[in-house]
């Protein structure tokens, strides 16, 4: 059986949806052959895969400016599509440029979050998007959901028949992650990993941590603060105990490693891979009480209302006063990685695609 994926997910220097498409295809079962494009691509995760049919191109953000490039895979996308030469085709984003281009082959696609749908108002362009996705899953002869919530969530706003969801969970790199090093932070902190706009909740969070009795820094890792963002943490009182860091992969591990515990605020997702991470590095989580974060955590976190301010403050007050307990969540949490593999995912989405051929 040859699948044949498509170039979106790659347009990613570095993201989420980027690792889950690398990853997957580096796990597939023998009985699956992929095809990828011979697409132009920068991502972090595709140079270091061996995976093949792509070309490294070097600062490509900045010789090919602007969507050039993008178009120029789309392009060759659309090339791949007319060989013919496949059984399935797998977008890997919900981007429906192929409708109408794939004759009698079988499309699985899979649908990461519905946060579009959720929190419109946190988003740019919502309604665009929330077209896209609709157009996509309609065309689907299936659709992969990253978690229980995700498939409930899709639902709920797209008019599809429930048999062409099929929940495949997402999985996590297996050899554990130990200390190794100076730590990057000397103090003692809390580390909170990534994007801060809109349904990730950030400025609420803030305001929680600012309330805490027990003093301890917060290390943050991402993009530089905005504007607003230094205006509220000037206002709060708490620019000497947080902490901004751009990091490599081999220094956010270095970073879980030795935190208190890792915090997860957002208001939506559709996974939370963040949390197996955490585990990988036996780093405490303490996340909002979100129904893919129980999908994925179970009883190995400390769970907080993520529109609650006063929760959020109380649940980080509890952590950072109970080592044990944070010990103990950290060792459940290396026990749950081990029914999150990629081979497992990579496998159970197979088995979607030989349900269509």
């Amino acid at each position: 059986m040859r699948v044949l994926y498509d170039y979106q997910a790659f347009n990613q220097h570095i993201g989420g949806v980027s690792r889950y498409a690398t990853s997957l295809i580096q796990n597939l079962p023998k009985d699956v052959e992929y095809i990828l494009p011979n697409i132009l691509s920068d991502n972090v995760y595709l140079e270091r895969s061996g995976i093949r049919h792509w070309s490294f191109l070097p600062n490509n953000r900045s010789i090919l400016k602007g969507k050039a490039y993008i178009a120029l895979n789309l392009l060759q996308s659309l090339k791949e599509l007319k060989t013919e030469k496949f059984d399935i085709f797998h977008p890997l984003f919900c981007n429906p440029y192929y409708v109408g281009h794939t004759g009698n082959h079988k499309v699985v696609t899979t649908v990461h979050d519905l946060n579009f749908y959720t929190y419109p108002e946190m988003l740019p362009n919502a309604e665009g998007v929330q077209h896209k996705m609709e157009v996509t899953c309609k065309d689907a002869d299936a659709i992969i959901c990253v978690s229980e919530e995700t498939k409930q969530n899709l639902l709920k706003y797209i008019d599809i028949p429930e048999e062409k969801c099929h929940v495949v969970l997402e999985g996590c790199e297996q050899p554990l992650i130990h200390a190794n090093g100076a730590r990057l932070h000397k103090e003692p902190y809390i580390l909170y990993i990534g994007g801060r706009n809109g349904y990730k909740n950030f400025p609420r969070f803030l305001q929680a941590y600012s309330k805490m009795e027990t003093k301890v820094d917060l290390v943050c890792t991402g993009s530089s603060w905005k504007p607003s963002e230094i205006e509220l943490i000037n206002r709060l009182g708490i620019k000497n105990r947080i902490f901004q860091k751009f990091v490599t992969d081999e220094e956010l591990n270095n970073l879980l490693c030795n935190a208190e515990f890792f915090v997860y605020p957002s208001l939506a997702e559709g996974f939370g891979l963040p949390i197996l991470e955490a585990a990988r590095c036996h780093c405490p989580c303490v996340v909002s009480d979100l129904m893919c974060f129980h999908e994925v955590a179970g009883d190995t976190a400390l769970y907080f209302n993520p529109k609650s301010v006063d929760d959020i403050t109380k649940t980080l007050e509890k952590a950072i006063s109970d080592a044990a307990r944070l010990k103990h969540l950290a060792d459940l949490g290396q026990e749950n990685l081990k029914n999150f593999t990629w081979k497992k995912t990579a496998e159970e989405t197979a088995e979607v695609y030989r349900s269509l051929v």
